[in-house]
């Protein structure tokens, strides 16, 4: 039997319902993740426990016990969503402590879902890995340095079009700058600022 195609309009929304305060509804979230979905989470999976590949269902749920282990989440807000094609893109202001040194700290998360039909079967975040390394270290960023160098995990405007070549094309040399020119694109709440700033090209 084919898929079902479902409307952009509502894979975006209902990617939007799955926040729920500071966490994210597991309930929906396993309603939208297929079975044999792909959940890839940035950073060192030999140090941080939630990173890496996880498969299925019981994988996503393995991710999400690990991460929740590690981290005390106080803020999990959804910024801006926007897609094309197959692709949803979610930008969340995230922010907690860390639960063994009860260090703060905050990020910003891009997380790219790739559906097939009504479900998503691809689910990559990426996110400021030295911020939590240094939460868990009880490590202090020194005020000298920019976020934007210490970032291990944020996609820069290459990956970004490489993953989501529906919404941003290989000549779009900033991701701000495709969406400004290109109003047909699906989204909700974006900022372009905030969307350059995040996919600054590299």
């Amino acid at each position: 039997m084919a898929d079902v195609t479902e409307p952009l309009d509502e894979r975006i929304a209902a990617v939007a319902a799955l926040h729920d305060g500071a966490r994210l509804s597991r309930t929906g979230l396993f309603d939208l993740l297929a079975e044999d979905v792909e959940w890839w989470v940035a950073g060192p999976p030999d140090a941080f426990a939630w990173a890496g590949t996880f498969h299925g269902h019981d994988g996503v749920r393995r991710w999400a016990d690990a991460l929740n282990a590690a981290m005390d989440y106080t803020r999990f807000e959804l910024l801006e969503i926007f897609g094309a094609g197959d692709t949803v893109v979610e930008i969340i202001g995230a922010g907690g402590t860390a639960h063994a040194t009860g260090r703060p700290f905050e990020s910003e998360v891009v997380r790219i879902w790739t559906f097939r039909g009504r479900s998503a079967v691809r689910v990559r975040s990426f996110y400021d890995t030295s911020a939590y390394a240094e939460a868990l270290a009880g490590e202090k960023r020194d005020s000298g340095d920019s976020p934007a160098r210490l970032d291990r995990g944020l996609p820069g405007a290459r990956l970004l079009r490489d993953a989501c070549p529906g919404i941003f094309p290989k000549g779009a040399r900033s991701i701000g700058a495709h969406l400004s020119r290109h109003p047909d694109t699906m989204r909700y709440g974006a900022s372009d600022d905030r969307v350059v700033h995040l996919a600054s090209p590299t």
